[in-house]
């Protein structure tokens, strides 16, 4: 989960609008179910970072 943390990251300062994020994550619902999500993803640091881009985007806007 670190590695795919510091790709999110990594991808968002480069430019990646946080509109794909939408997407990665909604997918991930999709094809993995929201038990999986709520129990391996949800709690991640990956979706921590994720929460953390789209609140500061609220603040910004």
């Amino acid at each position: 989960m670190r590695q795919a943390t510091r790709e999110l990251v990594k991808a968002y300062i480069h430019g990646i609008d946080s509109q794909a994020l939408d997407d990665v994550f909604e997918l991930l619902v999709w094809n993995q179910g929201i038990g999986f999500f709520a129990s391996e993803i949800g709690p991640s640091t990956l979706f921590k970072a994720y929460k953390h881009i789209k609140n500061r985007e609220k603040k910004w806007y």
